[in-house]
């Protein structure tokens, strides 16, 4: 979302979001739990270590497993459009556009993962803001790239 936000603002000089297809939540307020990608790296990057090298937790070992890499922490759609417009440095612009048909009834308005498997893998990790995050993206990245 980070990327298409910049090029939409590239293009139009504003981000769209979708409205709202639910009354528990605003336009724009939709949840979701980001993670930018070097988080997810090194979160594989700790369980790849851990399956390899397996070490007794807890009285088990640890043989492999699946979990949800996230923060642990919902951010809505709006906070996510504002880091972009922060990172460059300009004020928000943002436009509601209705929810497509084939979304309306399967569109999850709140995701986030749920942490409490890491510490029982003994696994810890301080993640990136979604503002540190999108701004490195799109400072180092994004903008780098388009001059």
């Amino acid at each position: 979302m980070v990327y298409n936000g910049y090029r939409q603002f590239l293009s139009e000089k504003s981000i769209k979001l979708f409205k709202s297809n639910h009354p528990d939540y605003k336009d724009g307020e939709q949840l979701r739990d980001f993670v930018a990608v070097e988080d997810i790296v090194a979160m594989t990057q700790k369980l790849m270590d851990m399956c390899l090298n397996p070490k007794p937790l807890n009285g088990l070992t640890n043989h492999g497993t699946f979990l949800n890499v996230g923060t642990g922490q919902a951010r809505t759609w709006k906070d996510l459009a504002h880091a972009v417009f922060n990172a460059l440095g300009l004020p928000p612009s943002i436009h509601y556009i209705p929810m497509p048909v084939q979304l309306e009834g399967v569109y999850q308005n709140y995701t986030c993962a749920h942490l409490s498997r890491y510490p029982l893998l003994g696994l810890s990790h301080s993640f990136l803001s979604l503002e540190d995050g999108v701004k490195a993206y799109i400072q180092n990245f994004l903008m780098q790239k388009s001059s």
